[in-house]
């Protein structure tokens, strides 16, 4: 499906991507910038916004132009659609369930609606073929380049932002 309406998109970007702001500001300010940009939460929520910011200025600018899709726009919008669907399916599966404690707002907005929003920016407003099977080598750079980070600087920090990455706790 894809809805050529210019302006239902560009107010559709506007709302994700106030979403996407406000999410993060206020887990910035509730957890501090140290540990909150520690989380591939947070990462993959920033990545997912500045890829909204750069397709909603994208859009403007194109307004009334006949242009195809960019190659950096599919190689933006796939990275940060991998990686915010990443976010949401971890959260959802491995770590809501073993929750005890009720969720914020933010933390819905943060793990359900922008990645969900994200996905259907892309199936409601993006033209499609843009994706290549040789894009994804780009795609997973994110998560990637963070697994192994946070896996080389835990020991030093002590800190693993997930159970599931806690390498002392389960054993390594």
């Amino acid at each position: 499906m894809y809805i050529k309406n210019k302006a239902l998109s560009v107010v559709y970007k506007l709302i994700l991507l106030g979403l996407t702001i406000y999410g993060v500001a206020i887990t910035l300010v509730q957890y501090g910038a140290g540990e909150s940009l520690r989380c591939f939460t947070i990462i993959s929520n920033v990545l997912a916004g500045a890829a909204t910011l750069y397709l909603l200025v994208e859009r403007l600018v194109a307004w009334g132009h006949r242009g195809g899709p960019k190659r950096l726009s599919s190689y933006l919008r796939g990275m940060a659609m991998l990686s915010i669907s990443v976010t949401c399916i971890v959260f959802n599966v491995m770590l809501a369930p073993q929750l005890e404690e009720p969720l914020g707002f933010e933390s819905w907005v943060l793990h359900l609606m922008v990645p969900v929003g994200f996905v259907l920016d892309w199936l409601l407003f993006a033209p499609k073929g843009t994706f290549r099977f040789p894009h994804v080598a780009v795609w997973i750079l994110p998560a990637l380049v963070y697994e192994v980070l946070i896996l080389a600087i835990g020991p030093w920090t002590d800190f693993y932002p997930y159970p599931f990455m806690d390498v002392p706790e389960i054993g390594g």
